[in-house]
């Protein structure tokens, strides 16, 4: 699936879902939604900086110090967080709640009700470019 065609709950300034669009409506109208990030962090504390994918719709090619995104329609923040943790990371963990926020940018790509979240981990699959750093 092209992941334009993703889709993702649209929320109010409570947080509460008001609609569901594909992730490309979402993007090219700058609307409020639900994204997680997860900060991730080996046993002496440094955090992991990993560089996403050339594929990724915002940012590609760019260094990272989270895994995370876009939470998909009916997706709770704790399932988007185990489900990026996996899927950008190769890492099975059980992230902890940190904090809540809204994160708004002037321009595209859009404003943004977050979930921070931290995981503990060795490390994961190897990814392209990563290190641990404090």
């Amino acid at each position: 699936m092209d992941p334009g065609d993703e889709l993702v709950d649209v929320v109010d300034e409570r947080n509460e879902v008001v609609g569901v669009v594909p992730r490309r409506t979402l993007r090219d109208e700058n609307l409020l939604h639900r994204c997680t990030y997860v900060f991730v962090l080996n046993r002496a504390g440094e955090l992991y900086v990993h560089r996403r994918t050339d594929t990724k719709d915002v940012y590609p090619g760019f260094y990272d110090v989270v895994a995370g995104g876009v939470n998909a329609a009916g997706e709770s923040y704790d399932e988007c967080a185990r489900r990026e943790l996996e899927e950008e990371l190769g890492v099975a963990a059980e992230p902890t709640f940190r904090f809540l926020h809204r994160y708004e940018r002037s321009t595209s790509p859009g404003t943004d009700r977050s979930c921070g979240n931290r995981a503990r981990s060795s490390g994961g699959r190897s990814c392209r470019s990563r290190r641990w750093t404090r």
